[in-house]
């Protein structure tokens, strides 16, 4: 549970279906005083009746999505921290919590649904096209799999949003939506500025196949194979 509407809403949607709801909040990264996601979690837990579990899981966070993201920068490659944090972390350490409390199914608030063909169990896209998240998950096992929930799959945002404010969240229907690289709120280029050495960012040339300058670029680690803005 990160506080946001997604999560809530998910909770709400499992307690109102019977399930006995527990609610954890991950601590993985924070600004400077960025803990307000941690009392509006604790607070809708508070107000729906569930139990409510913190875990700093920071310097693990670090160590294995931040070290990733900033190794493949490094070496001119493009990253994708969400699935690495979603199969390396979140997911294992929902399980591990959930075995330690005897909690048998786990649920998150991604747009996503599962399914089984022919005994297997497999991901499939979130009904709301605009806000499926499968490809974050796409390399877990289908251990896990078999355990998940997610109340959040066969919904469309406008749909979660409409069905928070009926309810009287009003907070939770108007949440503003985040975007980008949760850890990088300064933005990319100013954390990679601030995390990688300094002789990593050096300008030079673009050349193309022959040889010719086209132009001079700021340091290879601000561009990507791929990269549609951003290259001067």
């Amino acid at each position: 549970m990160s506080g946001g509407t997604d999560s809530s809403v998910a909770a709400l949607l499992l307690q109102e279906a019977g399930w006995h709801v527990t609610g954890v909040t991950f601590r993985f990264h924070e600004s400077e005083a960025g803990t307000a996601y941690l009392d509006e979690a604790a607070d809708l837990c508070r107000r729906i009746g569930i139990t409510h579990i913190v875990q700093d899981a920071r310097p693990l966070f670090r160590q294995t999505v931040v070290r990733y993201f900033l190794d493949a920068y490094a070496c001119g490659r493009t990253p994708v921290p969400c699935t690495v944090c979603n199969t390396l972390l979140k997911w294992p350490l929902l399980l591990r919590l959930a075995d330690e409390r005897g909690i048998a199914r786990v649920a998150t608030g991604h747009y996503v649904r599962t399914g089984q063909v022919g005994g297997r169990n497999y991901l499939a896209c979130g009904t709301d096209a605009d806000k499926d998240q499968s490809f974050f998950l796409w390399a877990l096992p289908s251990s896990t799999l078999q355990r998940m929930l997610l109340p959040l799959g066969n919904c469309t945002k406008a749909g979660i949003r409409r069905y928070a404010a009926e309810r009287g969240f009003t907070c939770l229907a108007s949440h503003a939506e985040n975007f980008g690289v949760c850890f990088c709120p300064e933005g990319m280029r100013h954390f990679l500025q601030r995390e990688l050495p300094p002789e990593l960012i050096q300008p030079g040339d673009i050349i193309d196949s022959r040889g010719t300058v086209l132009g001079r670029h700021e340091g290879y680690p601000f561009y990507t194979i791929g990269q549609r803005r951003g290259l001067g």
